[in-house]
């Protein structure tokens, strides 16, 4: 089965839970998904430059600085910033969540593949995750096949086996 890798950048975890349940239902029964997280800028640049993912997860206005600044929240146009310097160095598609529409454009002009909205939808997320990953279709569950109680069973396996007399 194939791994897929996901680096998922935000600092509130109700995001982050969403987005990793969400990648892993998507990717369920046709890759297994290791997620690194991180809350950092510097983190999201470093692991995103560093190490392939298969596809990034970010919420621009949730990230946190470096610990030697001093401010508490990054700027959405440094969120921006660094999508785009990421880009530059990694073929790795960018999926922005919980983007305000005014901000929408710009994060796909930064070089995100997608940006969903403050409120985006599970549907919305395994759509476009199952778009970048190119995931093959989930395979139809089969019917069940049902098997009659242990006494029945024993008795019509008992019929088949015992000798008829005519």
């Amino acid at each position: 089965m194939k791994t897929v890798k996901l680096l998922l950048a935000s600092f509130d975890r109700r995001t982050n839970n969403l987005v990793e349940m969400v990648v892993r239902d998507a990717c369920f029964g046709r890759a297994i998904v290791e997620c690194v997280r991180t809350a950092r800028i510097d983190e999201l640049y470093f692991f995103a430059t560093r190490d392939e993912y298969d596809f990034i997860v970010v919420a621009p206005n949730h990230l946190m600085p470096e610990p030697s600044r001093k401010t508490e929240q990054v700027t959405l146009e440094e969120s921006l910033r660094t999508i785009h310097r990421i880009k530059l160095q990694t073929a790795a598609p960018v999926i922005a969540v919980s983007v305000a529409r005014e901000s929408e454009l710009a994060t796909i002009q930064a070089g995100a593949e997608a940006a969903l909205g403050l409120c985006f939808t599970r549907e919305a997320l395994e759509f476009e995750v199952q778009r970048v990953l190119n995931l093959p279709p989930q395979a139809e569950p089969q019917p069940e096949v049902s098997v009659p109680a242990s006494g029945s069973f024993l008795r019509a396996l008992h019929r088949l086996l015992s000798p008829r007399t005519p």
